[in-house]
């Protein structure tokens, strides 16, 4: 037997889905940040979806992929627009047990899959939700990430970055794609459901990954939180701007 067909049958933990729409600047440090897991980098694969990108999101990743044979990366090709429609089409392709949702502006540590293997094992958890904090020091982001987290806790009505076993993802359907704003709290909330309905913990990671403030240095906090807290209230017909049209950058 083959060295790459012993390979292709080694379980896969997990698998890190992560939407890119136009992430050429962004995605290269993500993917960075996983070669330096402490897990075994066979033990997960990263599933970048190019969701219509008019930059070279693609190539970034191709060119990062050459370079680092030693992860697992997969390209998939999401031609109709939309996070929930990207995420779902990794879902589709990945091996996992475990389906990891990042963004392509995350950071995330060394000790990130590894953390959330224990936290799952310890706590016989199937899903659960991820803290995350701005990626740099500004007190606005912080109180602003902190109020969230705190919101999340004490509602408890999940959103936000997450990681599902994938046959529950299977059982709760996925994404909805008509749902463009607030799409993760729809999501989660049925998981969530699930979850305990069949007597399993749904869980929250404390040890925070980091996100970019870019969309908020772009059309200011207000402009970000009441449209996202009407969506977290349950009214899920607000549209979302990606990061390209916000910048004027759609292509004709």
């Amino acid at each position: 037997m083959s060295k790459s067909a012993v390979m292709n049958i080694r379980r896969v933990d997990f698998s890190v889905v992560v939407p890119c729409h136009n992430e050429a600047a962004y995605i290269g440090n993500l993917l960075h940040d996983l070669t330096k897991q402490t897990i075994g980098l066979q033990q997960f694969e990263v599933i970048l979806v190019d969701n219509s990108s008019s930059d070279a999101t693609s190539e970034v990743i191709w060119e990062f992929a050459r370079g680092h044979k030693e992860l697992n990366v997969r390209l998939v090709h999401e031609y109709r627009m939309g996070v929930s429609r990207a995420r779902n089409a990794g879902a589709a392709a990945a091996k996992g047990t475990t389906l990891v949702f990042l963004d392509a502006d995350n950071r995330v540590s060394p000790t990130f899959l590894s953390g959330l293997s224990h936290h799952m094992h310890e706590k016989d958890s199937v899903a659960g939700t991820i803290r995350t904090l701005p990626d740099i020091a500004d007190v606005r982001a912080f109180f602003v990430f902190w109020t969230l987290e705190l919101i999340k806790m004490l509602l408890r009505r999940p959103f936000g970055k997450s990681y599902v076993h994938k046959s529950l993802y299977k059982d709760s359907g996925g994404y909805n794609e008509r749902v463009a704003l607030g799409e993760n709290v729809e999501f989660l909330v049925r998981v969530k459901s699930l979850a305990k309905r069949n007597g399993r913990v749904f869980g929250h990671i404390r040890r925070p990954i980091y996100c970019s403030l870019r969309r908020f240095h772009k059309q200011g906090y207000f402009r970000i939180l009441l449209p996202w807290l009407v969506a977290y209230c349950g009214f899920f017909s607000l549209q979302y701007q990606t990061m390209t049209s916000i910048e004027g950058r759609d292509p004709a």
